[in-house]
């Protein structure tokens, strides 16, 4: 049984459930301390459980990294995940690098605790006695101690150890008022999980494994369309080409109005470059502290513009559309390929765009020609353009979703008796919707001097973008 084996620990997971702040006890096998992997290594299955995020590697700068496995092969390792995690008390956060999964170890719940656990919590192994001491007395944390299953050596052979006892675990109580407990120093603040009203939750399973946690548990899988998922996670490296499937409840999160003080939301203002049009001085206040709670949606780049869990785009290619090939490309002036370099190096950087040829193996038959068109009526040559491209060619069939006709939107701005509008516009909203792998190759692109490239999110040119928003908007209304 995996509770018996060697140097598992009892982990409780900080997370969130309804918008509340909880604390999510594991079983004894779902976590392992290994001093022999450089890394930490988590399983989907772990993080679908507890509603946690999924990062793309390349956001953070790290792009082409490889895990070597036991067979001798390697895996591309694409993303990673934050945790926050207590044992006996001692709590670190920790980044973990997500293991590939398929169909049959999508929903294997495990946490691989290497090097950079043991480093941090000052961890000290002793094979014999089966026991690990954890706890930094450099920041005054108490030395805990963790006891396995001990073993001895084996009469008829040498190959294993023979197990001699159950795995004994003190049971330790996480509790709020506990002064035993220590964060990470390095940490970000904690303030926002760190409150008298957190719960405590646990998840008990005799086994981990596939389909061994609930008998109610979501699918992970869908093949219908539109697909949906995992938040947070890029798609890239599926089984069999399915896509994680996100539970469809909504995850309503109320904010509450900020109480800084007026001059630290003016200078937020100030310092994020929010424009606020001609209002009265208490309109412009009570809008500026409106605002203000969401100020972790302020985008000011590429590097801040994540792709929604709500929509995975697949292509729905009209019958008899064949692949179509610019062979020929536009010269732009210096200027223009100036920005055009720039804005496609940075969406490379930032995992906006791929390599056909890394991401499928080979070169796309679809070639499309890059467009930049002007933001403004009388633009210089170096101000920078908006980059679409020619997909009149990748011919879709449409969501089956309504959008207005403009001739009434125009009818209704142009009423008279309409004294006030709201205008919302959403930076780069095409690109928070993700085009699934296998469709990608569809609005593959070529660059001088960069090969060939397609797009991880949805490019402006692309047919159907109009219902696709609006589809999306309706899911967020929970319509």
């Amino acid at each position: 049984m995996e509770e018996q084996k060697a140097f598992r620990l009892p982990i409780v997971v900080k997370t969130m459930k309804d918008g509340k702040p909880v604390r999510v006890s594991m079983p004894s096998g779902a976590a392992q301390a290994d001093q022999g992997s450089d890394m930490i290594i988590v399983t989907v299955g772990f993080l679908k459980k507890l509603g946690l995020p999924v990062r793309i590697l390349a956001e953070s700068g790290l792009n082409g990294l490889t895990m070597n496995v036991a067979d001798g092969s390697s895996a591309r390792l694409t993303h990673y995940a934050e945790l926050k995690i207590g044992v006996h008390g001692i709590w670190r956060r920790v980044e973990a690098f997500v293991r590939l999964f398929s169909e049959d170890n999508k929903e294997d719940i495990h946490l691989l605790l290497g090097l950079p656990w043991l480093f941090t919590v000052d961890a000290k192994i002793k094979i014999k006695d089966s026991l690990i001491e954890i706890g930094d007395v450099e920041r005054g944390e108490e030395i805990k101690e963790i006891k396995g299953p001990k073993f001895v050596g084996s009469e008829g052979h040498k190959l294993i150890l023979c197990q001699v006892a159950r795995l004994e675990t003190k049971e330790v109580e996480d509790t709020e008022s506990s002064g035993d407990e220590s964060e990470d120093q390095d940490s970000e603040d904690d303030d926002d999980i760190e409150s008298s009203d957190e719960e405590e939750c646990h998840i008990n399973a005799p086994r981990i494994g596939r389909n061994k946690l609930s008998s109610k548990v979501e699918s992970l899988w869908s093949d219908t369309s539109p697909s949906h998922c995992l938040p947070g996670s890029n798609v890239e490296n599926l089984h069999e080409s399915k896509i994680p499937c996100y539970p469809e409840v909504r995850r309503s999160v109320v904010r509450e109005l900020s109480e800084a003080s007026q001059e630290v939301i003016d200078e937020w203002i100030k310092n994020t470059g929010v424009k606020i049009g001609i209002l009265m001085k208490d309109q412009r206040d009570k809008l500026a502290r409106l605002l203000y709670p969401y100020k972790d949606l302020n985008s000011t780049g590429v590097e801040d513009l994540p792709f929604t869990d709500l929509y995975v785009h697949r292509v729905r290619l009209k019958e008899g559309t064949k692949p179509f090939s610019r062979i020929k490309q536009r010269r732009w002036p210096p200027g223009k390929e100036f920005w055009m370099r720039r804005i496609i190096s940075d969406g490379l950087k930032f995992g906006l765009y791929e390599s056909t040829i890394r991401a499928n193996g080979k070169l796309s038959d679809w070639n499309a020609m890059a467009q930049l068109v002007d933001k403004s009526d009388n633009p210089d040559e170096w101000d920078e353009p908006r980059l679409t491209f020619d997909y009149q060619n990748v011919k879709e069939d449409k969501l089956g979703c309504f959008v207005e006709l403009l001739s009434r939107c125009h009818d209704y701005l142009g009423d008279p008796s309409h004294e006030m509008f709201f205008k919302l516009d959403l930076k780069n909203g095409y690109w928070a919707i993700m085009v699934h792998p296998d469709d990608r190759h569809l609005f593959a692109f070529s660059m001088p001097g960069m090969g060939q490239l397609q797009p991880t999110r949805i490019p402006q040119g692309s047919k159907g973008l109009r219902y696709m928003c609006k589809y999306i908007y309706r899911r967020i209304q929970n319509e």
